[in-house]
C-alpha cells in the first residue's frame, strides 16, 4: 500500500558546459529535486559529468551520475541517455 510518485515536483539542475567542437559539449552537473506528496518528503542530490552532440534533429546526450546521498538499495552509479531537451 505504498504511493509512488505525487503531486508536486521541485528539480534544479546546475550545469558547466564547455563546447569543445562545433556540435561536441562535454559538462558537469549538480542536481537537486524530488517529487512530494502533499508537501511531505525530502530533497534528494546527484553530480556527475555527461556529454551532448549538437545533431541536426536536436541533442543526443549521455550522462553518468552518483547520489550524494544514497540510499543502501540504490547503485553508486547510474547511466541515462537522453534524445531532445527537456524544455
Amino acid at each position: 500500500n505504498s504511493v509512488v510518485g505525487g503531486n508536486q515536483l521541485f528539480f534544479n539542475n546546475l550545469e558547466i558546459r564547455v563546447l569543445v567542437a562545433e556540435s561536441i559539449s562535454p559538462f558537469i552537473f549538480y542536481d537537486t529535486g524530488s517529487v512530494f506528496l502533499d508537501g511531505s518528503g525530502s530533497l534528494r542530490r546527484s553530480t556527475g559529468i555527461g556529454v551532448r552532440y549538437l545533431s541536426p534533429v536536436g541533442p543526443i546526450g549521455v550522462y553518468l551520475g552518483a547520489p550524494i546521498d544514497r540510499s543502501f538499495s540504490e547503485d553508486p552509479l547510474r547511466l541515462e541517455f537522453q534524445l531532445g531537451s527537456r524544455f
